[in-house]
This record gives structure tokens, sequence and C-alpha cells, in this order.
């Protein structure tokens, strides 16, 4: 029993890691919007949807340990979901930080070189006169 707890809490842990990083890529691409799109209600139905998810995996894996009656196939179903979930959650974290910081300098290497362009042609137009 402490162990499927434990493993519970583990899950749902890992399953938060990829609701904030979600939600800090949402806010770090679109600020203007974000306080409209991530309200309370929202938040608060994202922490539900994850808890169900966590529920499902977790019935499944019981519900494999009481119709079968080994325990080590249902441990053994847990385990393999949770090692693909830790993989899936560094991946999809990694990924949207990537996209996220990808935009971002994307937006500050433009910023730059209009700002070096603004001035050449500033600079060139002031030397005309």
């Amino acid at each position: 029993m402490e162990y499927w707890v434990l493993s519970l809490a583990t899950f749902s842990a890992y399953l938060h890691v990829v609701l904030i990083a979600m939600n800090r890529g949402f806010s770090m691409l679109f600020p203007l919007s974000y306080e409209t799109v991530w309200t309370r209600r929202t938040c608060q139905a994202s922490v539900v949807a994850v808890w169900m998810v966590n529920f499902v995996v977790l019935g499944y894996a019981i519900g494999v340990y009481a119709l079968v009656g080994d325990q080590t196939r249902a441990i053994n179903y847990w385990s393999s979901a949770f090692a693909i979930l830790q993989y899936a959650t560094v991946g999809v974290s990694v990924g949207i930080y990537t996209v996220v910081f990808g935009v971002l300098l994307t937006k500050s290497l433009l910023d730059k070189s209009e700002l070096a362009y603004s001035l050449t042609r500033l600079l060139s137009t002031t030397t005309h006169l």
C-alpha cells in the first residue's frame, strides 16, 4: 500500500512539472494574454486534469493486480509507465523551454538587426544633409 501511495505522489509530481513548464512557456511567449488565459479557474481545471490522469493510470495498474492477482505484473506495469512518464516529462519540458527561448532569442536578434538597420539608415540620411 505504501508503494502505491508513494508512486501516486511521485507520478503526479512529474505531471505537475509538465503543467508548470506549459504555464511558464505560455507566460513568456504571450505575456499580454497570459492573465486572460491562465485564470484561477484554468489553473484549477489543469490541476484536476493532472490528478484525473494520475488516478486513471493508477487505477489501471491496480485493476491489473485485481484481475490477474499478480502484484509483480501490476508493479511492472506501473514502473514502466513511471519510467515513460519520467522521460516524457524531461522531453516535454525541454521542448517547451527550447521553443520559448528560441522564439525569445529570435525576437531579440530581430530587434537588434532592426535597430542596427534603423541606425545605419539614420546615419546615412544625416550625412547627406
